[in-house]
């Protein structure tokens, strides 16, 4: 039983990448902003948190993404629009793009 849990999870995992935009100038900042608030939020399977929390990775290229999310210095960065807040100055200091549309507060 354990085995096919693992093959659908991975299965699941798969089809959520096929997705996902595969580069943050892909994204609109509202879209951007809901991945990150699915990932805060901690819904749905390991296989779905997985997924997201990969393409966050692999999208903002912020070094130790991941700890943006899950190991903020203090519990009011953890809110979605602070992180993406985080992954935008980090992008715009080193001339990366940012989304496809821009948020006005830009």
């Amino acid at each position: 039983m354990t085995s096919i849990t693992n093959l659908t999870n991975t299965l699941i995992f798969y089809a959520l990448m096929n997705e996902f935009k595969p580069r943050l100038q892909d994204y609109t900042y509202f879209e951007y902003l809901r991945l990150v608030q699915e990932i805060t939020s901690a819904q749905g399977s390991d296989a779905y948190q997985d997924a997201l929390l990969e393409n966050f990775i692999h999208t903002s290229q912020y070094p130790a993404a991941s700890d943006l999310i899950y190991y903020s210095d203090h519990s009011d960065d953890a809110d979605p629009e602070r992180i993406v807040a985080k992954v935008i100055e980090w992008r715009r200091r080193r001339g990366l793009p940012l989304f496809k549309e821009q948020s006005p507060s830009f």
